[in-house]
Formats: structure tokens, C-alpha cells, sequence
């Protein structure tokens, strides 16, 4: 984990700040290993760190871009890594991998042709959503039937009327 300090000068005097790197995304959650996205190019790179001529499309979690250089190249895209990318092309499915030094995500290309990575739902991810919604409905229900036995509680004790025994 990566601290930074800063000094910076208040109407107290100086104050020495420190802040773990994870901290400084903008609001976005990171994992450990990534890279100070402040100073880090947004184009899609070689195995080298070298800034590619590859014109991209980006939303949300879903980046497109197309290749027209024949041969194998490992691709480094401007998104970080998390587990459930997968990079699709002509039907064909490449899986992908975290790069090392910047925490982005890393894949092997075998041609051209129109790539697209996005981001699916990792079996882990599905099964608590499911959970989550299944116990949203349990609690609806038994607050459903809260109501209902309240309500008939209220009606069987108003005044005037008769006693049910």
C-alpha cells in the first residue's frame, strides 16, 4: 500500500497529511494495485507502455475499438481490473488479466478486427444479488402481513362493537 504525504499550510500552521493512494480514485473503489491514475495516459498501450494509435469508444464499462496490424500483440487498456472482464471479438472470447505495475486490464489479441471488453457478472456477484433481492422479497411479504394483522386487530377492537367470545 502506497502512502502519500502532503504539507500543506492552514491558518494553524503547516499540517503534514498522509493519504494511502487508494484513497486519492476520485470515489471510485480500487484494489491494491493499481496506478496513480492522475498521471497515467487514458490510450490503449503495447506491452511496453507504449501509447497506441487506437481510437476507442468508452461506456460506461464497456470499451470498443478496432485493430487492423496482423500478428499477436498483448494490449494494455485504459480500465482498471476487476475480476469478470472479458474481451469479445468475431465470437471468439479472450480472457484477461491484471497488468502488474499499473493494475489495468491486460489481454492477447490475435489480429484484427473489432474488439469489444466489458464487464460481465462474476458467479459470486450473481448469487449475492440474488440472495439480496430474494431477502428484499421476504420482508416485503412479512410486512405485508404486519399490515393485515394490524388493520384486523384495529377493525375487531373498535367501539360498539360486539365481543367476539
Amino acid at each position: 500500500m502506497r502512502i502519500r504525504e502532503y504539507v500543506e499550510e492552514t491558518l494553524y500552521g503547516e499540517v503534514l497529511m498522509q493519504f494511502d493512494e487508494v484513497q486519492l480514485a476520485g470515489g471510485e473503489y480500487l484494489p491494491l494495485m493499481h496506478t496513480d491514475f492522475r498521471s497515467h495516459s487514458r490510450a490503449i498501450q503495447n506491452e511496453d507502455h507504449e501509447d497506441l494509435a487506437l481510437v476507442y469508444e468508452k461506456y460506461g464499462t464497456t470499451l470498443s475499438f478496432t485493430i487492423s496490424q496482423e500478428g499477436e500483440q498483448t494490449l494494455i487498456l485504459p480500465l482498471i481490473w476487476y475480476k469478470g472482464y472479458v474481451v469479445m471479438c468475431s465470437g471468439k472470447t479472450y480472457t484477461t488479466w491484471q497488468d502488474p505495475d499499473t493494475g489495468l486490464v491486460v489481454f492477447a489479441c490475435d489480429g484484427p478486427g473489432t474488439y469489444v471488453c466489458q464487464y460481465r457478472s462474476t458467479p459470486l456477484r450473481r448469487a449475492c444479488i440474488a440472495v439480496s433481492a430474494l431477502t428484499l422479497l421476504v420482508l416485503a411479504v412479512m410486512g405485508r402481513k404486519r399490515k393485515r394483522r394490524a388493520e384486523a386487530l384495529a377493525a375487531a377492537c373498535r367501539p360498539g362493537r360486539k365481543p367476539l367470545l
